[in-house]
């Protein structure tokens, strides 16, 4: 008898990276926070965004007054507030349609425009839905799917936009939509909801693995995971003291378990004022100096937060080019494709073994055979592909033998041994 183990290529690296490197090389975007006047003051946010360079995220937040998609910071609407075609909308469209003009794609999106719904009655999201249609030629969009586990890959526009976890936004945004036509905003994951006081709900926060705050993957829609500061440091902001190791190394794991998911991931929000020092902002979001607003700032950028929330649009915009944080290079190709020019290399794999069983000797020896071959191809880094192969996109099942039996079908290697370098 001989053992059999099946190995699932789970996907090459390049595959299940292509969602994560759609937005700056999966490099970190500055995301200015509450980017809106505040009760007619404060109007220039989106000047100063915009003024940071591109890509930058922009978050605006959205209500409902008689009939019409406002941009306010409260439910509470007076008529007063703009118009969010006109405030965003309008105001983007010169740097939109030369983008589009000069067709550089490679660098798209130039904009995250992230809206956080102040109320969400049905009648505001499908104006927010239509309000999109009229500008479809300017956002990022991808196809709906038959199974919304299969992410659709993106088309690149220069606006990508993107709103919180609601079940009644997903339901208007995406399961009303008829299957192949195209999504055009996109929703953040659901987390798993902590019970208790607010002290033990922080305290849970800040020290649940990452396993058991977020148990979902992606889907077609849930593409991004928006994290408050308590995630990483019990009580946020206001409870925080001198940065540690251990914080960054909770950090950290937030970010790589999300990446490992698929998921991007923002935290909000990271500001560094002196108390009195606000302009509008709110001093719960404050670490209490700019020293210790920028340790989180390195720190967000070193673990490779996707979008780092903050009020202080121009000090993190310099603090990342100080860093040496500039945006990404284009997207000239996947990351696989830029490795095969490279040398003749296979693609990195996740692989897993997913079953095992004994079977008669000489029962499937033509396909061991192949499989043996695949194999050795595989550790030892060979083309065993071919080069028309390197952006493998699907899933594969490789069958290969763990040692020879007496007909000398089946590999002899030591598959914990890793790739031959």
């Amino acid at each position: 008898m001989r053992l059999l183990l099946v190995l699932a290529f789970l996907l090459p690296a390049c595959a299940q990276n292509a969602t994560l490197e759609f937005l700056n090389r999966n490099r970190p975007v500055l995301d200015a926070h509450n980017c809106y006047p505040y009760e007619g003051s404060w109007g220039d946010r989106i000047d100063r965004a915009l003024g940071t360079g591109f890509p930058v995220g922009v978050e605006q937040d959205l209500a409902w007054y008689n009939g019409r998609v406002v941009v306010s910071h409260t439910a509470k609407t007076t008529g007063s507030e703009p118009l969010l075609r006109d405030y965003f909308f309008e105001r983007v469209r010169p740097m939109v349609e030369k983008a589009l003009a000069e067709n550089e794609g490679a660098r798209w999106p130039l904009i995250a425009l992230h809206f956080d719904f102040k109320s969400i009655e049905a009648p505001l999201l499908h104006a927010v839905w239509d309000l999109l249609g009229q500008y479809e030629g300017w956002i990022t969009t991808a196809v709906k799917t038959v199974d919304p586990r299969d992410l659709a890959p993106f088309e690149p526009k220069p606006l990508l936009v993107l709103t919180e976890d609601s079940d009644a936004q997903e339901r208007v945004f995406f399961r009303d939509i008829r299957q192949g036509a195209k999504l055009r905003i996109f929703g953040s994951a659901h987390t798993a909801p902590l019970t208790g006081t607010p002290e033990e709900k922080d305290h849970l926060a800040a020290t649940l693995a990452p396993q058991k705050l977020l148990t979902m993957p992606p889907t077609n829609y849930r593409r991004w995971w928006n994290n408050s500061w308590k995630e990483v440091e019990e009580g946020g902001q206001t409870n925080a003291g001198e940065w540690t190791r251990a914080d960054g190394l909770r950090l950290r794991a937030l970010v790589e378990y999300a990446h490992k998911l698929g998921y991007w991931i923002r935290f909000y929000t990271l500001d560094g004022l002196v108390p009195g020092e606000s302009r509008g902002w709110d001093e719960q979001y404050s670490f209490g100096s700019l020293q210790a607003g920028q340790a989180r700032w390195k720190a967000a950028m070193d673990a490779g937060v996707n979008l780092i929330a903050t009020d202080q649009y121009e000090e993190l915009a310099k603090f990342m080019k100080k860093e040496g944080r500039a945006p990404a290079r284009p997207r000239h190709a996947p990351a696989c494709r830029d490795r095969a020019e490279r040398g003749p290399t296979l693609p990195q794999v996740s692989l897993q073994v997913v079953g095992a069983e004994t079977m008669r000797e000489g029962r499937f020896a033509r396909d061991a055979a192949g499989a043996d071959q695949v194999g050795q191809g595989l550790l030892h880094g060979h083309q065993a592909f071919g080069p028309s192969h390197r952006d493998l996109g699907a899933e594969l099942m490789v069958v290969a033998f763990a040692h020879q039996g007496p007909d000398r079908v089946g590999g002899d290697h030591d598959f914990h041994r890793g790739i031959a370098r």
